[in-house]
C-alpha cells in the first residue's frame, strides 16, 4: 500500500470516528432535552449516561451501523493487499536455505541478520521462518518484519471497528477515550503520510 493510500484510509477513519461521536453527542442531547420536557416544575434534573428514549437510541443504532459498514469497506480494501504481500511464496533458493539453516545448530545472530535481509526483506514468511529460528536460538533483538506487523494493525484495526461502532458502547464509555484509543489505533495500522 502506498503512503498517500495509507494517508487517505486514516484520513478517512478519523473522520468516520468523529461523525460517531458528534452524532452520539447530539442524539444524545436530543433525548435530554425531549426528557426535560416531561419534567414537573421545579423538579430536580438528574442526568444519566446514554439516551432516554428508544427512538435516538435506534436512530443512533441506525448511525453505527452505516458508520460500522464503511469502516470496514475502507479496512478491507487494504487487508487484501497486505495480506497478499504478508503470505507471498518464497523463492525455491529462499526454502533450501531455511530448511538447511534449520538443520544446523551454531548460527550466529549476524548470519540470521544477513539472511533476514538477503532473503526476508521482499518476503514476509521467511522473514518469519528466521526470527522464529533466532528467537529459538535466543536472539531476541530482531523486529517483526514491517509487512506482518501491518498485517496485525490492520486485524486490531478490524476489531476495533466492532468494539467501537455500536450503541452500548458509546453508552457505557468515555467518548474523548473512545475516539482518541480509535485514532491511535488508526495511526498504527494506516500511518499518514509525514
Amino acid at each position: 500500500m502506498t503512503k498517500s493510500e495509507s494517508a487517505r484510509i486514516n484520513k478517512e477513519l478519523k473522520a468516520l470516528v468523529n461523525e460517531y461521536r458528534d452524532s452520539y453527542e447530539a442524539l444524545r442531547q436530543k433525548s435530554e432535552a425531549k426528557y426535560k420536557t416531561t419534567l414537573q416544575p421545579g423538579a430536580t434534573f438528574h442526568p444519566q449516561k446514554g439516551f432516554y428514549y428508544e427512538e435516538e437510541r435506534a436512530a443512533f443504532n441506525s448511525v453505527c451501523d452505516r458508520l460500522r459498514e464503511k469502516a470496514h469497506a475502507l479496512v478491507d480494501g487494504a487487508t487484501l493487499d497486505i495480506m497478499a504481500q504478508n503470505t507471498a511464496a518464497p523463492s525455491t533458493e529462499a526454502v533450501n536455505v531455511v530448511t538447511l539453516l534449520n538443520s544446523r545448530q551454531n548460527v550466529s545472530a549476524d548470519e540470521i541478520d544477513q539472511l533476514m535481509t538477503k532473503y526476508g526483506t521482499d518476503c514476509p514468511m521467511v522473514y518469519k521462518a528466521l526470527h522464529e529460528k533466532a528467537e529459538s536460538l535466543g536472539y531476541h533483538d530482531f523486529k517483526p518484519h514491517p509487512i506482518a506487523q501491518a498485517a496485525e494493525n490492520v486485524e486490531a484495526m478490524n476489531s476495533l471497528i466492532d468494539r467501537t461502532f455500536g450503541t452500548t458502547a458509546a453508552e457505557n464509555s468515555n467518548m474523548v477515550v473512545t475516539t482518541a484509543a480509535f485514532n491511535v489505533t488508526v495511526d498504527s495500522a494506516f500511518p499518514a503520510e509525514e
